[in-house]
Order: structure tokens, then sequence, then C-alpha cells
């Protein structure tokens, strides 16, 4: 924001939202076409995976901004990868799966944050001011879908759409655009 790079941000916070829309739709088209003998929580990995490696990637932009943005960044999302985990061991653990299973998944998901680290500190260091920015606001608008409609999901009372989503997330991208006006 102090760049005041508003397409920049647009831009990027709108492909986040677009991409999560995208995750969900697939999602749910996978959901529907499971078997009875296919693994109930498929969905629910599939949406970690990707909030993991968006973890990732913010971790590795607080690096290529500094080592103390990329420290504060790690530690601010360290709590919420262990709740992941554990969400992760106890939806599999519910679906019957085995103990190796659980392990061998939550560490592919570690594997996916440490990936999506390095290709954030290693892609991005360098780049400019504009590229940074719709990285960030990608990952804002990522990470604002996984938690408002993914994880809360009891918090709806009503059948969303597509358009409300899209302008719950419109109502986010405004206040920083203003703010960098101001």
């Amino acid at each position: 924001m102090h760049r005041r790079l508003p397409l920049a941000n647009i831009v990027g916070f709108s492909l986040g939202v677009a991409v999560m829309l995208l995750v969900k739709a697939f999602s749910e088209r996978r959901e529907k076409s499971t078997t009875a003998n296919s693994s109930s929580s498929s969905s629910l990995l599939l949406i970690l995976g990707v909030d993991i490696a968006v973890d990732g990637l913010l971790i590795g932009v607080g690096f290529a901004l500094g080592a103390q943005q990329g420290l504060l960044i790690t530690l601010a999302l360290t709590l919420e990868v262990l709740f992941l985990g554990v969400s992760t061991a106890m939806a599999l653990s519910a679906d019957g799966a085995a103990r190796k299973k659980i392990i061998g998944t939550t560490a592919f998901l570690a594997v996916i944050l440490l990936l999506g680290a390095g290709a954030g500190t290693f892609i991005l260091a360098g780049v400019s001011g504009a590229v940074l920015d719709a990285v960030l606001s990608f990952s804002m608008a990522a990470i604002l879908y996984l938690v408002t409609e993914e994880l809360l999901v009891e918090a709806h009372e009503v059948e969303e759409t597509p358009f409300l989503t899209a302008t719950f997330f419109a109502g986010f991208l405004v206040l920083p655009i203003i703010d960098m006006f101001a």
C-alpha cells in the first residue's frame, strides 16, 4: 500500500479471487463425482494444499522483502499451519486412513509449504515493487477466501453465489485502494 500502486493491487487481488473460485468449482465438481469408495476428505485436502502453498508463497515474499519481514510472516503463519496439519490428520483419521498415509500426507503438505516459500524467496527476490504488490494482493485474497469461504463454512446462513462472493471481496479491495489515495 505504501508504494501506491493500485493497478498492481487490483490485478493481484482479482486474480487471487478468480483462482480461488476456480479451485472451489473444481473441488465441487470433484466432490460430486466421487464414488462411495472415495475419500470424503479429498476436497478438504485440495483446499488445504492450496492454502499451504499460498502460505509458503507469502513466507517467501516476506523473505524477498527482507529477513525481518520473512521471519515475522513465518511466525504469524506458524500457528495456522499447525492447525491445518492437525485438521488434515483428523480428517484423514475420520476417513479411516492408515497412519502411514496420514504422516505421508502431512509431510507432503510440509513440502508444499517449503516449495512455496522457496519460490517466493528466489523467484521474487529483486523484482519490481509492482510485482511484489500484485503477489501480496493475490495472497491476501487467497487467504481471505480460504478463511471466509472454506474454513468458516458454518457461518453461512444463506446459500452463496459467485456474485455474492465476488462482491464481498470487492469490498475488501476497495478499502486499501482508497487508503492509497488518502
